[in-house]
């Protein structure tokens, strides 16, 4: 969100897992950082991301990796390679492993939803909805019609089928590589199922020893996700517009 403000741009991120895989993606000036700049730190299941705002409130630097399962060393080349090991500015931490992370980083740490929400209501106060896919959870918030603030969340607590997860499964089993996903263009009309991220797995096997292409079985699959978190999170009530769609898998 940090990025997207800075940049002057909207709509769902453009960086995802799985564009980041054993590279790290960055942006931003990233010359010589304000002193007093202040550094967003946000670790999930699958990345770490890091965004450093300058007191201008303009984009000085972000990187987002995966983090192979170390994420404290993840947060600290972040900050090393982006020179933010030192400022002097604030620093807050969010996300699934974030907030056990807050001591050891000298960061307030600020759950997830309240993060996410702050920053939509701050920056794209029009929009009705979000939809977050991550690397192992799933949310659809709906923000309130009168605007008084309130908001309602549903979110997968029990399984990561239909996220990021699946999706990783999935291109494993099918031997390509992480990135292979962001550089398809999804067509076709076949359909698998994403209750389960087993079950799916085995129905795009399936489908490809049924002669559909890699293409054809990675669509359906996307096909599967959207449905899937629409119908376990939304339970079957509309989305209020506009719909705002964040997380990595988004991005394809």
């Amino acid at each position: 969100l940090l990025t997207r403000r800075a940049q002057g741009g909207t709509g769902s991120s453009a960086t995802s897992p799985s564009d980041c895989a054993g590279a790290i993606v960055s942006s931003g000036r990233e010359a010589k950082l304000s002193p007093m700049a202040a550094v967003g730190i946000d670790v999930g299941s699958t990345t770490a991301k890091v965004v450093v705002v300058g007191p201008d409130g303009q984009l000085e630097g972000s990187r987002v990796v995966r983090h192979g399962g170390r994420p404290l060393g993840s947060v600290q080349d972040l900050l090393a390679q982006l020179g933010a090991a030192e400022t002097q500015g604030p620093r807050g931490i969010t996300g699934s492993i974030g907030l056990g992370l807050a001591e050891q980083l000298a960061a307030t740490p600020l759950h997830e939803v309240q993060a996410l929400t702050r920053n939509v209501q701050a920056l794209h106060p029009a929009v009705g909805s979000v939809v977050e896919l991550g690397g192992q959870d799933a949310k659809i918030i709906t923000f309130a019609a009168d605007g008084g603030g309130g908001v309602e969340l549903q979110m997968n607590d029990r399984c990561a089928a239909g996220t990021g997860a699946t999706i990783d499964r999935v291109l494993r089993r099918l031997g390509l590589p992480s990135h292979a996903l962001a550089e398809l263009v999804l067509s076709g009309d076949l359909q698998v199922a994403a209750k389960c991220g087993v079950f799916a797995e085995t129905d795009i096997v399936n489908l490809m020893q049924s002669g559909a292409t890699p293409v054809e079985a990675l669509s359906a699959l996307a096909r599967a996700i959207v449905l899937q978190n629409l119908a376990a999170r939304a339970r079957g009530r509309v989305l209020r517009p506009p719909v705002l769609l964040l997380g990595g898998p988004h991005a394809h």
